[in-house]
């Protein structure tokens, strides 16, 4: 268990970078525009945004040799599900959310995490290696979904999305990395220090106490649109023609 907690932590901080700070500021710049987000190719913008979450999540598996100590099947894990959740989330927690389908927004956000613990239960027992791929897939599995059904939905104007939702979402990059890196860094740093058993005593422990902001989460998630909304009348559009 403490591998996979290991492993669990460098999916939230690599995803979390892989995400480039898009999924708030596309939902933000998206409610904004209003009746003129019709105008931009908004599924040429997602598809931008999955190959630039490919490069950041693939850089941040390269590097992670150097925090803590992996090994093959560890990165590739990482890698998928970094990539998963990243692109999961810019699609559940900014797309959806902006197109008014907050179910399947909260699905493609929590969706990885039911499924992995399914597999658990249901290919149990399972041997390291094979518990982390299924965690990886997971991840993947609900953003191959998500992907599929958002750039169905996703207008496809003739106007490019400029690159001031791009500025503005590593601006929410920033807050997001230190955000998540305060919350997940000291389990890369207890695993350098500490046996794999006490991590993941300290990691269960962790998640058990982590479970009091289920609600709190729940009600942020379905607010922040309507915010972000209410915001049009204080900043307008901040789209331009690319």
């Amino acid at each position: 268990y403490g591998q996979l907690h290991l492993v669990w932590a460098s999916i939230q901080i690599i995803g979390t970078l892989g995400m480039l700070g898009q999924s708030s500021s596309a939902l933000r710049s998206f409610l904004a525009l209003g009746e003129q987000a019709i105008a931009y190719n908004w599924a040429a913008y997602i598809q931008r945004v999955t190959w630039l979450s490919i490069l950041c999540c693939g850089a941040g598996v390269v590097a992670l040799p150097l925090f803590c100590s992996v090994g093959a099947a560890e990165l590739l894990s990482t890698f998928l599900g970094s990539l998963g959740m990243a692109v999961s989330t810019v699609i559940g927690a900014g797309m959806f959310r902006a197109l008014g389908h907050e179910h399947q927004a909260m699905l493609s956000v929590k969706a990885p995490a039911l499924i992995f613990l399914l597999s658990l239960v249901i290919l149990r027992p399972l041997e390291l290696p094979m518990m982390l791929l299924c965690l990886g897939l997971a991840y993947v599995a609900v953003a191959g979904v998500a992907y599929v059904l958002c750039i169905r939905k996703l207008p496809r104007g003739a106007l490019r999305v400029g690159p001031e939702v791009w500025r503005e979402g590593f601006a929410f990059a920033v807050l997001s990395i230190s955000l998540i890196i305060g919350r997940q860094i000291d389990r890369l740093v207890l695993g350098n220090s500490v046996s794999l058993e006490v991590l993941g005593a300290y990691g269960a422990v962790s998640t058990l106490l982590s479970g009091f902001d289920v609600l709190t989460f729940s009600f942020g998630f379905l607010l922040m649109p309507r915010f972000a909304n209410a915001s049009t009348s204080i900043r307008g559009p901040t789209l331009q023609v690319a």
